[in-house]
């Protein structure tokens, strides 16, 4: 494999833009050989990535169209980083001198515009936002990352590859030309470790990446136990997860509102808000949002029930249950664990509410 490696590093010195021998060879080594390589140690992948591992795979790119300055290799769940623009992924960089090759964790850097028919650079500040975020997520696991103390420097001033170094949550530097096989693969084991802390991090609150969403997908987001036409399933968690998540949210709220006495009535089907609960002749809604994340500061929710709790200010409830743990993904879901924040007489006022999507229609002629 080190040989590979070290071709690619060679090849990066003849780099172009335009498919010449050189590129066609380094294109080879990157979606096809250096994948090839690295497969042979799946197994041991595997059980470091754990319970998200089902769908792990290996994929290399070295342009679209255009041959780019800074080809790469991933590793990541086809569920929940089903393209390299979406998710967080372990990803091999090649810096342009031929010297570097960098194991890290990263997000997706790019998105594809389809008004100029290309990939554009994700704003600065969101991609901030996201690697900031995996790492409060490293961090509150209180895995050391002293394996990972190096910034990734691809030495380019180009758009793309200053992207990916943004894009950058963690990294190890290797010498292309004293790296020991045995040291990168390691590496590479280790840093799938901590792509699973962030797997096991994502939750249903992720922004939204589209610019054209209909009320009804949010509504299949927010509220995957709601009958809707939705069909839009995003924000890191499959529908199967989002619903094990929710109904696990729902399991743990009704424990603790019977344990007070309440009579509670499941209302999440045909009401904007999840459980009407009952006790000694007053009426309070209450309003569940799961979540696997473990510090949640903002919570989705649908135009209907926003202007539900806008009405009712004060007199509903808002209950949170974070740090919810998926056991099994998938068609057959299965969520426990949970901590609940309930917030009873909760004034939306007090939140700050912003839009994430709008229905935009044409007027009536």
């Amino acid at each position: 494999m080190i040989d590979v490696i070290q071709r690619i590093a060679e090849l990066q010195l003849s780099y172009n833009s335009s498919n010449t021998e050189e590129m066609q060879e380094r294109g080879r080594l990157i979606r096809k050989i250096l994948p090839q390589e690295l497969s042979f140690y799946m197994d041991s992948f595997r059980k470091s990535l754990g319970r998200f591992s089902h769908d792990l795979s290996i994929q290399g790119k070295d342009g679209q169209g255009l041959k780019t300055e800074a080809p790469w290799v991933r590793l990541h769940s086809q569920s929940l980083s089903p393209s390299a623009t979406k998710g967080f992924y372990v990803v091999l960089h090649f810096s342009i001198d031929g010297l570097r090759c960098y194991v890290t964790v990263g997000c997706g850097a790019t998105t594809w515009d389809n008004e100029v028919g290309h990939f554009v650079r994700t704003p600065e500040d969101d991609l901030d936002k996201q690697v900031l975020w995996a790492l409060q997520e490293i961090e509150n696991t209180e895995t050391p990352t002293d394996l990972f103390p190096d910034h990734i420097d691809l030495g380019s001033e180009v758009a793309l590859p200053k992207a990916f170094e943004r894009a950058t949550v963690l990294a190890k530097c290797f010498d292309v030309k004293s790296m020991v096989e045995e040291d990168f693969i390691a590496s590479i084991k280790s840093a799938l470790k901590f792509l699973a802390i962030v797997y096991d991090a994502y939750s249903q609150g992720k922004p939204l990446s589209s610019n054209e969403v209909h009320e009804s997908d949010i509504e299949t987001v927010v509220n995957p136990m709601r009958k809707t036409s939705g069909s839009r399933q995003g924000y890191g968690l499959s529908g199967p997860d989002r619903k094990a998540v929710e109904l696990r949210a729902m399991s743990v709220v009704r424990d603790y509102v019977e344990s007070l006495g309440f009579h509670c009535k499941d209302t999440s089907n045909n009401r904007p808000y999840d459980f009407l609960i009952s006790k000694n002749g007053k009426d309070i809604k209450v309003e569940v949002k799961g979540t696997t994340n473990r510090s949640p500061d903002s919570v989705l929710m649908t135009a209907n029930e926003v202007a539900l709790h806008t009405q009712e200010a004060g007199r509903t409830v808002l209950a949170i249950v974070h740090s919810i743990n998926l056991i099994q993904r998938g068609e057959n879901a299965r969520a426990e664990d949970g901590k609940l924040e309930y917030l009873d007489g909760w004034n939306i006022g007090d939140w700050t509410t912003e839009p994430t999507a709008f229905v935009v229609k044409r007027p009536i002629s």
